[in-house]
């Protein structure tokens, strides 16, 4: 029978007085009457399982009964596409209140069912209709057990069969009767998994929602935390920021936004994900806006996981297609196991009713804003740069929220698709930008900082890149001085002379790049020859520590230690072999402070004990010691230990005095006391060596100044012998040294540093040529080409050599192993190393993107000189 809204009544006949009423024209006003009653509920309210409508497989309880299966469906409300409204519920005495309450149908029989009367549409195949049964609560002549049937695969359907039931030639003309009788019966059907997915596939609506398995299979994606703690130049900065936007985290957001735009369709699929791995990595020696690209990932994830929130809440059609599931109900299998149902309608609403449309309109504008991103990147310094400017912000919350930052070209398709709820609200122009250019011409927006900022809590500071750095900081103090900003600017050097930035770190591990300050907090201006390379943000407020660190002249005292090299070295290597018999050695080394003034202030309270482990004096001696030193008494005197003197060195302010006395308790308290002071070095209060130096008691302890002093000059992870310490470092130069000799390395006569582009491996060469001649047929200049990187630093990995390592992973006394893994733990590097190509003669433009894309697997492409010292011709 065909659905009764596939032909709307779209007109009736009034009655008049006296009129003699014909069949056509009763049936025309309750038809209509029909239609526009199942038009208001398909798409005024919406269609699918409104509530309950559960189902599961029990085992019957009762004498006799404790075997048989039977099937339970919650009571429930759905309604299909053609506006039929299905309800179930079975009702139970209650001999003691005589109440009626509502109970879950139960099924413990079934029969074949055929669909010869309605001949339903959905469930018709090729050569008849699909396999169904239909269960019911109690036997019958043709009826069996459920016990009989498998139900595993079975997945349960409501329908409301519905035909017209003619009768024979008497009864259908006769004047008594009252008409043709019009058959609405639900049936309780099962089919298998295989049918259900053969009828599904003609359900539109069920097809575009059934996005569960999708949803599920998102991936997960965080910003990685860029890791500072090891940068001391900038070319380790860049090399940090880049190391955070890894292969990881963009193939993930590959693979997140691909899902995303099958499901809802989009054009050029392919193009708009290659968009998002197009960040240019590439250049990243020759980068200035290291930062802000970061930041378009930051951007692009913030996009995505604000789709992916919204998601599943989009279960809204505006039209649903009325053949979609006319008069079924899909209740889902009867062996579900997984977080959502496979084969179950759910409730399609109608967007009169819900947030849903709204829903699905943010997500296919935050589709549209993902694109547009990385459409509108853009930092050409040289035209961007108009002056420094402070622009009010958020700085959490959702992407739109914010202002529109520095390093997007805006456009009139970026502001609509910037912050859907303002768009919404006609006011796309609305928001906060450097540039105001297209922002609506009201001064509360092109010049915010004149107008309160409460509502904001961030700040956004740009247009300072390569700037002088004293410059900046004036520019954005005065603004600060201006409009009564809450922030302080400091500028932090980042020299290859100095180890500034690494102290400032060390004593700020909170610092970040953000594009901006937080109220209360300190903006930190990294500056490199002068010239800002970078800024960072610390949630709070860094007091100005120029004052303190140019009060004082500095004086530099070296002495012996108490302990000899040797002590310390038996000492530590006592953990190492068989332990005396006669007493238990020691697992620490245990320095004690008996006393500690500056300028006469104590800054101890009685004894206090250093306690050190032996493994670390065993790796890195009395570096140990000095460091535990300074890490306990960060407000005071600088320690360090000369390697070339093996002396004790001691750094303080020139007028200062001071009086440090310490024994070694680690096997004998009685060991004698030594005093270390800026008179000279005592060993139990007599003169341990005669010292001619000379201090003048001038001023009291000042905490802030050696706190400076601290940060500036106190040694970070250094070590005796190899300088600064990483001892996975040192065992990394180990193995590059010692891999050329490896047996495999030999069989496979790999030259391990590249000297010449004749030593690269055969497969190698072979690509690099082509590579070549494609980059060579763009330009009508002879590009000339150079190799730098692992492959002539000795640090290459090829299929080869990752095969030998998958083999014998397990041996951990293997060279070659051992080198694959560390590789892994310092490099975050697992595949074949890729070649570092540089065009040395030719400036990047945008011809070359299509063939840096194409061999972004084998090479990282660079327009410049090479930086490394072992860089060849190709």
């Amino acid at each position: 029978m065909a659905s009764k809204l596939s032909k709307i009544t779209t007109g009736y006949h009034t009655f008049v007085p006296n009129q003699v009423l014909t069949h056509n024209q009763l049936n025309e006003l309750v038809t209509y009457l029909d239609d526009q009653s199942r038009l208001a509920k398909v798409f005024l309210q919406g269609v699918g399982i409104v509530c309950g409508f559960s189902a599961r497989v029990i085992k019957m309880k009762g004498i006799g009964l404790e075997k048989d299966t039977a099937i339970e469906i919650e009571k429930g409300i759905g309604i299909t596409t053609d506006g039929d409204l299905i309800q179930l519920k079975q009702t139970k005495a209650n001999a003691i209140t005589a109440e009626l309450p509502e109970m879950p149908a139960v099924y413990t029989h079934y029969k074949k069912f055929l669909d010869d009367k309605a001949e339903y549409e959905p469930f018709k195949k090729q050569n008849g209709l699909v396999d169904m049964w239909e269960i019911l609560p109690g036997s019958t002549g043709s009826t069996g057990k459920l016990n009989n049937l498998k139900l595993d695969d079975k997945v349960v359907v409501l329908y409301l069969e519905s035909y017209a039931n003619d009768g024979n030639l008497c009864t259908s003309i006769d004047c008594d009767n009252q008409g043709i009788e019009e058959v609405q019966k639900l049936r309780i059907l099962l089919i298998s998994e295989k049918t259900a997915e053969l009828i599904v596939k003609n359900d539109p609506v069920f097809v575009w929602h059934n996005i569960a398995e999708k949803y599920i299979n998102l991936p997960e994606i965080k910003l990685p935390r860029v890791n500072l703690l090891s940068t001391n130049n900038l070319a380790n900065l860049r090399q940090s920021f880049l190391a955070a936007m890894s292969q990881t985290v963009l193939t993930k957001l590959k693979e997140g936004y691909n899902t995303l735009y099958v499901i809802f369709g989009q054009a050029s699929v392919s193009a708009q994900i290659d968009k998002l791995l197009k960040l240019n990595l590439n250049a990243k020696n020759l980068l200035v806006d290291f930062q802000y690209r970061y930041d378009l990932l930051a951007d692009l994830i913030a996009t995505y996981n604000e789709i992916k929130e919204l998601l599943y809440q989009i279960n809204v059609e505006c039209s649903p297609s009325i053949n979609s599931f006319p008069k079924h109900l899909f209740l889902g299998r009867l062996n579900e196991t997984g977080t959502f149902p496979k084969y179950r309608h759910r409730m399609y609403k109608s967007p009169l009713s819900t947030i849903e449309q709204k829903n699905r309109s943010k997500v296919e504008s935050l589709l549209a804003r993902g694109n547009q991103l990385l459409t509108n990147y853009q930092v050409n310094l040289a035209e961007s740069v108009q002056a420094i400017r402070i622009t009010p912000s958020q700085l959490n919350g959702d992407l739109g929220t914010r202002a529109i930052p520095f390093y997007y070209s805006i456009s009139t398709d970026l502001l609509r698709l910037w912050c859907f709820e303002k768009t919404d609200n006609l006011k796309s122009t609305f928001h906060y930008s450097y540039s105001t250019d297209l922002l609506a011409d009201f001064p509360e927006i092109r010049k915010p900082l004149q107008f309160s900022t409460d509502e904001f809590g961030f700040y956004r500071i740009e247009g300072h890149l390569q700037l002088d750095a004293l410059e900046c900081r004036d520019q954005i103090n005065s603004q600060i001085a201006t409009y009564g900003l809450d922030f302080v600017c400091r500028i932090v050097t980042l020299d290859d002379s100095e180890n500034a930035f690494v102290g400032f770190v060390k004593n700020h591990p909170q610092l970040e790049h953000r594009g901006g300050v937080g109220k209360g907090g300190t903006f930190v201006l990294v500056a490199n020859k002068n010239k800002v390379v970078a800024d960072f943000y610390l949630p709070y407020l860094v007091a100005d520590e120029s004052t303190a660190q140019n009060c004082c002249s500095l004086m530099e005292c070296t002495y012996p230690w108490i302990s000899s090299l040797k002590y310390l070295n038996n000492l530590a290597r006592s953990t190492k072999g068989t332990q005396s018999r006669n007493k238990v050695m020691p697992k620490n080394y245990v320095l004690q402070v008996v006393e500690y003034r500056i300028n006469g202030q104590n800054l101890i309270n009685g004894a206090t004990n250093i306690v050190i482990p032996l493994s670390k004096i065993f790796l890195r001696r009395i570096h140990s010691i000095t460091e535990a030193l300074n890490s306990r008494f960060d407000k005071g005197l600088v320690f360090d230990f000369n390697e070339s003197q093996k002396r004790f060195v001691i750094t303080y302010a020139k007028e200062d005095s001071f009086v440090l006395r310490v024994r070694d308790i680690t096997l004998n308290y009685a060991n004698p006391t030594y005093t270390f002071s800026n008179k000279g070095m005592f060993r139990n209060n007599k003169v341990f060596r005669p010292d001619a130096m000379r201090c003048r008691d001038l001023k009291k302890y000042q905490a802030a100044f050696y706190e400076a002093l601290q940060q500036k000059i106190a040694p970070v992870n250094k070590d005796d012998d190899y300088g600064k310490f990483n001892e996975k470092w040192k065992k990394w130069n180990l193995l590059k040294e010692r891999l050329p000799d490896h047996a495999e390395i030999q069989r496979l006569k790999l030259t391990r540093m590249i000297t010449s582009v004749n030593q690269l491996p055969a497969e190698i060469a072979t690509t690099v040529r082509q590579l070549k001649n494609e980059f060579q047929g763009i330009v009508e200049t002879q590009l000339q080409f150079k190799l730098d990187g692992d492959w002539v630093n000795g640090e290459w990995v090829n299929s080869a050599m990752l095969d030998y390592y998958k083999a014998n992973k397990k041996n951990t006394h293997d060279d070659l192993v051992l080198f694959v893994s560390l590789r892994k733990y310092l490099h975050s590097e697992t595949g074949i190393s890729k070649l570092s190509i540089y065009i040395t003669n030719q400036v990047y433009n945008n011809d070359f993107d299509e063939l840096i894309e194409k061999y972004n697997s084998f090479a990282d492409i660079y327009f410049g000189a090479p930086s490394g010292a072992n860089a060849i011709s190709l």
